[in-house]
């Protein structure tokens, strides 16, 4: 291939992410692995969060992916789960969703987060609860919780500045804010920007994202 078309093809590729992260994906917060390929490393943290929350669940497990966007975290879940049922509010994801990852053990709703009441023995929760707007954080993780019947695994931004990002309405959450909360067998995972997730953060020279498992 030539240095032309080289350039080429990778201007294209440029072109097709910049129009599924922002013109349909709600300005970068939704994307699709497969149609964006790497930005600046999400796609591996995204997809190694759900690989994580994968090994968690069980053959025989119901899972509910809440807020899941474009559903590639569907389709991971349900390689391993009974069933999955993802759930966003937004049209555009969920019919993204349905015409490329519905199949017999994966599904999609649209409906808003608090209006959903059907519970499911796991819950995964990832790039969510930041993104929820309520009074307090504790309301937010304890809908998710009330939701899950035997686990519930979730994530936020680490630490994160206030007004780092216009999308988030919870901001400087370590996991000191989720202990006080009283939330029962809860266990702390931290995620590299390379995607690493490690249960101490001490391994790792940056914590990017706080993972929590919760065991009801």
């Amino acid at each position: 291939m030539s240095v032309k078309w080289y350039l080429l093809s990778r201007w294209t590729r440029s072109l097709r992410a910049f129009y599924w992260q922002f013109a349909l994906f709600d300005n970068g917060e939704r994307f699709d692995p497969v149609l964006i390929s790497s930005i600046d490393g999400q796609v591996d943290c995204h997809e190694l969060r759900y690989k994580f929350a994968k090994k968690l669940v069980f053959s025989e497990d119901t899972v509910l992916d809440i807020c899941c966007g474009t559903g590639y975290g569907s389709q991971i879940l349900a390689e391993k789960a009974k069933k999955v049922i993802g759930v966003d509010g937004s049209i555009k994801a969920i019919k993204f969703a349905e015409k490329r990852y519905k199949n017999k053990r994966a599904e999609f709703i649209r409906t808003d987060f608090w209006d959903y009441k059907k519970k499911a023995d796991v819950v995964v929760a990832f790039e969510t609860v930041e993104h929820i707007k309520a009074k307090s954080l504790g309301m937010v993780v304890g809908r998710l919780r009330w939701l899950a019947k035997r686990l519930l695994v979730a994530n936020m931004t680490y630490n994160e500045a206030v007004g780092n990002s216009p999308f988030h309405y919870f901001f400087q959450i370590t996991e000191k804010d989720l202990k006080k909360m009283n939330l029962g067998k809860i266990k702390f995972y931290f995620q590299a920007p390379d995607g690493r997730i490690v249960d101490d953060k001490c391994k790792i020279a940056k914590v990017q994202n706080l993972i929590f498992v919760i065991r009801i």
